[in-house]
């Protein structure tokens, strides 16, 4: 019932302050949606692909580190702590997500593993691929300059 009542009042989504504009592209979506579920399916099917390999890669590193955590914590208190890291409190969440983690967890904040495993996840993730993007994008720029000099 929530969710068709949500759906009913997306007619009167543009009353709201903030949220008004975004939420009024939502039944453009959702017809979208219907002419071509293909693209929809395929990327629900890719989001669950980034999720696995995001749960793959937080798993090797606290395995690497010896953090003391299970498989099975990891893929049930990770993605909320993804989630809450998201939260604008500090950049990219560093800090928000490993103390979120680490507290659904049920680890001591003084665990050195764990927020080991963490910040090489931060390190390794935001920091390293946003440098390697840097360095190609950089690299196409200069490229592009001297074929057009």
């Amino acid at each position: 019932m929530i969710f068709i009542s949500l759906i009913l009042s997306l007619r009167y989504a543009n009353v709201l302050p903030i949220l008004g504009a975004k939420l009024k592209i939502i039944p453009d979506l959702i017809s979208s949606i219907y002419k071509n579920p293909r693209f929809f399916k395929f990327g629900i099917c890719f989001c669950i692909l980034l999720w696995i390999v995001n749960q793959l890669i937080i798993y090797l590193l606290l395995t690497s580190v010896n953090a003391g955590v299970s498989a099975t914590q990891i893929i049930s208190f990770w993605p909320s702590s993804m989630l809450t890291g998201m939260v604008p409190i500090t950049i990219s969440g560093f800090g928000t997500r490993d103390a979120a983690f680490a507290y659904s967890v049920g680890q001591s904040f003084e665990n050195s593993n764990l927020f080991a495993g963490t910040f090489l996840y931060t390190l390794f993730v935001y920091w390293y691929l946003s440098l390697i993007s840097f360095v190609i994008l950089s690299l196409m720029a200069v490229l592009k300059l001297r074929f057009f000099a």
